[in-house]
């Protein structure tokens, strides 16, 4: 269990750090607007990859299948699911070519582009097919108990798409040089998924369609697209409001903000991948009491790490983006401490997601997801133009989990039967505390001018936060040991 949960970080952080590299590159190399061009190209992109759910739901079933060693469900799940993603994939492919025309006209892209803007319409396309294929083949992976090896392929593949991009851009080839490598790199990920299946797994080599299976898996996944669905559009859909309100510049600052976000967001989300397989293969095994401990493990330490990483984050946000990307989007700051300042109340829900698709029991979430995605861009629209700042826009997105987180957790709490004092001690009582006990050293160390010590304001700041994870990391080796993370069954 250990080895997935480092593999899993591995490839979170990599994909991060690609993320986050990318905003430098264009504005080293191209400038703002060309940026907040790729970031309206992207986000477009991103919004159409939905999968109706069907990820997740079809990783159950694989993990079900396994775990009661029903061959003949593997190979049902596995072809069908592939006619039905190819099928996704080609609708939302030729839906984003059409309606990029949209968006170029209303941020002023085609004025820019030119004919460029059809062209990159159509590599985005291919690569919005692909990606919808290559999901495909990788829940096969993860639901039949490859995930370590999966996360190993998309390693390599995020380092070949950075590469490639900072070839595009150091040798001028611009946002369409960009394109082509995001393309590229698309299609050979595809050809490396499809081997691996193959050569491991050889039931599911085969594509086909069987309908018997499509209520078990559209019972799940219609529950799982409403969250999915509500989840992007609450994250994705503010640098399209700040874009529409204050411009493509906008954009591209609120986007440096929800790429801060998301990236201390992963530290506890990343962990769905691990935990679903190991839940569904419960399932088959009749063995519900472990999704329970799952839970309390997993959202301990995610919070434990997710929190930690929120200290420094909060603390010296103007720093990062500074180092990131430059002085010139200081207007990400605020927005950027105001999403993050929402997950330290609402990472009760992230490893509850997975564990109740595995039960099957998500309707509660999917309701919940709807009336935080309504509430926030509400509020966001309404609050970015009353306040005429960014600030609004993420207000508008943690004001509604404020409220709603509560309920998420009582749902976990009474379908996956989890006993109030463990929830209460290592989910909330020890994140919480490690946050404040960060806080206040933080505010003891700014009010004293620790920083100043070193000579230099930015080797302090290292210092600190170098100390600061050196002791989260202990604690979380110390509640690794504890719930025997390094062994192949949890206890508690």
């Amino acid at each position: 269990m250990l080895n997935k949960v480092l593999s899993t970080y591995s490839v979170r952080f990599v994909a991060l750090v690609v993320n986050l590299a990318i905003a430098p590159l264009f504005i080293w190399s191209t400038d703002l607007q060309v940026y907040g061009f790729y970031v309206i190209f992207s986000t477009v992109a991103v919004m159409l990859q939905q999968d109706m759910g069907m990820t997740n739901s079809s990783i159950r079933l694989l993990g079900i299948a396994q775990g009661a060693g029903k061959s003949d469900l593997i190979r049902s799940v596995a072809k069908t699911t592939k006619s039905i993603f190819a099928s996704l994939g080609l609708t939302a492919g030729i839906v984003y070519y059409c309606i990029l025309s949209f968006f170029s006209n209303n941020f002023g892209i085609h004025d820019l582009l030119d004919k460029q803007i059809y062209q990159l319409s159509a590599l985005y396309a291919i690569v919005v097919i692909v990606s919808f294929v290559v999901s495909a083949y990788r829940q096969i992976l993860i639901g039949l108990g490859s995930l370590i090896a999966s996360n190993l392929l998309q390693i390599a593949q995020n380092v070949f798409r950075i590469s490639l991009m900072v070839y595009a851009l150091v040798s001028g080839y611009g946002l369409l040089g960009v394109g082509v490598a995001e393309a590229l790199v698309s299609i050979l990920y595809l050809a490396s998924v499809v081997i691996m299946v193959h050569k491991r797994y050889p039931l599911a080599r085969c594509w086909g369609f069987e309908s018997k299976i499509l209520p078990e898996l559209f019972t799940t996944s219609i529950n799982l697209v409403v969250i999915q669905v509500s989840g992007s559009l609450i994250v994705q859909s503010g640098s399209l409001i700040s874009g529409s309100i204050f411009g493509a510049q906008a954009a591209g600052q609120y986007n440096i903000a929800q790429k801060v976000y998301t990236f201390v967001k992963e530290v506890t989300n990343s962990l769905g991948f691990v935990v679903l397989p190991d839940a569904a293969q419960n399932i088959g095994h009749g063995d519900v009491r472990s999704n329970g401990i799952i839970y309390i493990a997993f959202t301990g330490i995610g919070n434990l790490l997710m929190n930690s990483v929120a200290v420094l984050a909060i603390g010296f946000m103007s720093t990062w983006i500074s180092l990131w990307v430059g002085d010139s989007y200081h207007e990400a700051v605020l927005p950027a401490q105001i999403l993050i300042v929402s997950l330290i109340v609402n990472g009760m829900h992230l490893i509850a997601i997975p564990l109740l698709t595995a039960t099957g029991q998500t309707r509660p979430y999917a309701v919940l997801h709807s009336i935080w995605m309504i509430s926030a861009l509400t509020l966001s629209w309404l609050l970015a133009q009353r306040l005429e700042s960014m600030a609004g826009v993420a207000l508008g997105v943690i004001i509604p989990i404020i409220v709603l987180e509560p309920i998420y957790l009582f749902i976990a709490m009474r379908f996956l039967h989890l006993p109030y004092r463990d929830v209460f001690l290592y989910d909330i009582l020890i994140p919480f505390s490690w946050f404040l006990i960060g806080i206040v050293l933080f505010l003891a160390a700014q009010i004293v001018n620790i920083f100043d010590i070193f000579g230099n304001e930015l080797v302090g700041v290292f210092a600190f936060s170098a100390l600061w994870l050196l002791l989260s990391f202990m604690l979380f080796l110390r509640l690794i040991h504890r719930f025997g993370l390094a062994k192949r069954h949890l206890r508690f």
